[in-house]
């Protein structure tokens, strides 16, 4: 992840020569400084302990770092990548080769800031994740926050579905994210933190469900896709509540 206070004076990312123990990284998660790391012995497959990190978690281990490598004044550094011949994913957006909601989700998070329609349906991000842990070996399919003016954070978290929404089992789900971030991000600020599905449909129960939590002072945000044929390379988004 590039930082802007860490780079040099020719933009030029640096790099640590010590690293640090694994335990340095479990006490930040202990203080709850750092949340997105999950511990490696949880799994078989150590690549799934590869994960996005929020800037403000990122600077909590750059600290660690700087303490580890305070001895060496002079940094190594590292070129960063050109990337003006990036060419972007092509989402092919059929029905009838969509068989995992993750590529609607890659879509989602592909477009966040760059489809309007899709950016007013969802609201602003300042910095956003995919599979991020939501609790004891759960994961979100996407999370980030807006950053507003005096400080305070407004934390989202998106349920994505390649098909129909299912009431209630959907929602549910949602929610134990939600009270999972209200309870160990937001400081218990219930307020500050919304969820959203992100469907092809959703039926009556769930509308008017959502319909009447959203008068507790709690929110969730329902969205509707669709496929775009004969193109197939984008979706029809619409806000249902």
């Amino acid at each position: 992840m590039a930082i802007k206070q860490f780079i040099d004076d020719k933009n030029r990312n640096l790099c640590f020569k010590n690293g640090i123990d694994s335990n340095e990284v479990f006490e930040l998660k202990l203080k709850r400084k750092i949340w997105s790391i999950p511990e490696r012995w949880k799994y078989t497959d150590a690549a799934r302990t590869v994960r996005p990190l929020m800037i403000d978690e990122a600077f909590e281990l750059i600290k660690v770092l700087e303490r580890e490598n305070s001895d060496r004044p002079k940094r190594q550094v590292v070129k960063s990548l050109n990337l003006g011949s990036y060419v972007p994913i092509k989402f092919i957006l059929n029905p009838n080769i969509v068989i995992d909601e993750k590529i609607i989700e890659g879509w989602v998070l592909e477009n966040i800031g760059r489809n309007n329609i899709l950016d007013r349906a969802l609201g602003p991000f300042t910095c956003f994740g995919n599979n991020l842990p939501g609790g004891y070996l759960r994961f979100m399919d996407i999370f980030g926050y807006q950053e507003l003016v005096a400080g305070l954070r407004k934390y989202k978290v998106i349920e994505v579905k390649k098909e129909n929404s299912i009431f209630p089992d959907d929602i549910n789900q949602l929610i134990g994210y939600t009270d999972w971030i209200t309870e160990n991000i937001a400081y218990g600020d219930y307020k500050t933190v919304e969820g959203i599905i992100f469907a092809r449909g959703f039926n009556r129960d769930s509308v008017n469900f959502i319909r009447n939590f959203n008068t507790t002072g709690r929110k969730i945000r329902l969205i509707k896709f669709d496929y775009s044929p004969p193109s197939y390379n984008r979706l029809k988004i619409r806000r249902v509540i």
